[in-house]
């Protein structure tokens, strides 16, 4: 990765030589832009701000409304997701979304839109997120994209907040249906299949709920994440004592403990 990094670092100190010849203003802009994420990758978090910001201001001076928009969305990814700064996050991705409806970029709109109700989401408010997830979806089916799943499956997560368990599992089942259907079994369809197992949890359908966790375990260790193999355990060793299998549900969790 720093090699990736070093190299990127140097073909941008080339780009901004010819462009210094070239005179191009998107062209300029953008080199700052690249500088700052080169920057956070790199883990110079101070500088990367710095340009960041330097790329905002230069954007917005030559109104250059889509690319200031890309780079308020991307000075909202560099502050770190801890609730204090949530509402900063928000105030970002807002004015970046602003920017982009003005710009007409219809796929960044959709993904700003989808990043906004995950924040909301998280903050517990969910008729707001759900509005900004609706919303995400229909400009994203607007232009024809397919990969929805993460959309619908966020969308599914607060029906479950919201305690609309049949909204959830109809969101829930598309999720899967499109995730399948783009061939995607990341850790994506981890959290699908979990999801779902919980939906089916509530519902109190134990065996539907005990065959989405035990494929969502599955995939997990294929993703090699032992953060998301520890979670669906827990899940599994929770529906092991509802159904009063107490040793299988203490072998459970003794074997995923660590």
């Amino acid at each position: 990765l720093k090699a990736d990094l070093d190299s990127a670092a140097i073909l941008n100190r080339q780009a901004k030589a010819l462009n210094m010849k070239s005179g191009d203003p998107m062209s300029a802009g953008k080199l700052i832009f690249l500088d700052a994420k080169i920057d956070k990758e790199g883990g110079r978090k101070t500088i990367a701000f710095s340009n960041m910001k330097q790329a905002i201001s230069y954007f917005e001076k030559h109104h250059f409304k889509e690319q200031a928009g890309e780079a308020y969305n991307e000075l909202s990814y560099m502050y770190d997701n801890k609730p204090e700064y949530f509402d900063t996050k928000i105030k970002l991705k807002e004015k970046a979304l602003e920017l982009l409806k003005n710009s007409g970029s219809k796929l960044n709109q959709a993904g700003v839109l989808k990043d906004l109700g995950e924040l909301y989401y998280i903050k517990e408010n969910s008729d707001k997120a759900l509005g900004l997830l609706k919303e995400s979806l229909s400009v994203y089916q607007s232009v024809k994209f397919r990969e929805l799943q993460s959309v619908y499956n966020l969308i599914s997560q607060v029906e479950i907040q919201k305690a609309d368990y049949e909204e959830a599992l109809r969101y829930g089942l598309l999720a899967e249906k499109t995730a399948e259907s783009v061939n995607d079994y990341s850790l994506q369809m981890c959290s699908i299949y979990s999801n779902i197992g919980m939906v089916y949890y509530y519902l109190r359908k134990n065996d539907d709920a005990m065959k989405y966790w035990e494929k969502s375990l599955a995939t997990a260790k294929k993703n090699k994440d032992n953060g998301y193999i520890r979670t669906v355990a827990n899940n599994i060793s929770t529906m092991l004592i509802r159904q009063k299998k107490f040793k299988q549900a203490i072998t459970m969790i003794q074997e995923y403990r660590e």
